[in-house]
């Protein structure tokens, strides 16, 4: 008998835990959860289109987070290639990682500077393109990130102050 309460008891706070565990872990399956826990500063996205037709496409993402941590996204689709094959993705010319392409042809590479990984700088313009060695299948154009600025520009003329005297019936002290 005193087993068998034991046994309850076990799995209550297994029961317990579990739930815990999936209370906690939550945010990373809903994507609330940012690379380093510091605010993103800066966002720069492209679209990936082929030179010519509608597929393969895709996308390049990069980050700059508060603490200076960067990420460099990039994805592809509908690639017409055997799995397994491997693709280069380049960023300004210059080579930033690969990607293998998987069985549902797609390809996906993920860079954190936080994690070790080296994410090249990305500007409003910089190119991004996925090549299968020297066939560029995607390339696109970063834009919408603007530039972080630590400072505020005021623009406009500054009004008259205003400062006000004392009427007859106030008291001043």
């Amino acid at each position: 008998m005193k087993k068998v309460r034991n046994n309850k008891l076990i799995l209550k706070v297994a029961a317990a835990a579990l739930l815990l565990a999936a209370w906690v872990s939550a945010p990373l399956f809903t994507n609330n959860v940012k690379a380093d826990g510091t605010p993103v500063i800066v966002t720069r996205t492209a679209v990936l289109a082929p030179p010519v037709g509608v597929n393969p496409h895709g996308s390049a993402q990069w980050q700059l987070y508060q603490s200076g941590n960067r990420e460099l996204e990039a994805e592809i689709e509908d690639v017409n290639l055997g799995q397994g094959t491997v693709l280069d993705v380049f960023i300004d010319g210059n080579a930033a990682g690969q990607m293998i392409v998987d069985s549902n042809r797609r390809g996906r590479l993920r860079l954190r500077s936080e994690h070790g990984d080296t994410v090249p700088t990305v500007n409003d313009g910089s190119t991004a393109e996925i090549r299968n060695s020297a066939v560029v299948l995607v390339s696109g154009v970063f834009g919408s990130g603007g530039t972080p600025s630590p400072t505020v520009t005021v623009t406009g003329t500054p009004s008259p102050s205003q400062t006000s005297t004392p009427s007859p019936s106030q008291t001043v002290r």
